[in-house]
C-alpha cells in the first residue's frame, strides 16, 4: 500500500523540515495522507512508531527511513 504514496513521501522528506518527534498528523501532513491512513501504516508497523499513552509518535529518522527504498524507485519512474 505504500506504492500509493512513494512520491508524496520522497518529496515531503526532502522538502519539509520536520520535527524530530512527529504526530500521526506531521506524518499524515508530511506524506500527504489523511490522519487513518497515516495512523493504518503506523499501526501496521509499514511506518515504524510507538504508542505514548493513546497515542502514535514517529521519530524524523523513522519516517525518513521507512521512505528510503522509494528513493530509488522514484529515481526509475523519472528517468
Amino acid at each position: 500500500m505504500l506504492n500509493d504514496i512513494q512520491k508524496a513521501a520522497i518529496a515531503a522528506a526532502r522538502a519539509i523540515s520536520l520535527p524530530e518527534i512527529l504526530t500521526v498528523r506531521d506524518v499524515a501532513q508530511a506524506l500527504q495522507l489523511s490522519l487513518r491512513a497515516a495512523r493504518g501504516h503506523i499501526a501496521a508497523g509499514r511506518i515504524p512508531g510507538r504508542r505514548v499513552g493513546r497515542k502514535w509518535v514517529v521519530t524524523r529518522s523513522a519516517l525518513l527511513e521507512a521512505v528510503r527504498p522509494f528513493e530509488s524507485i522514484d529515481r526509475l519512474v523519472r528517468d
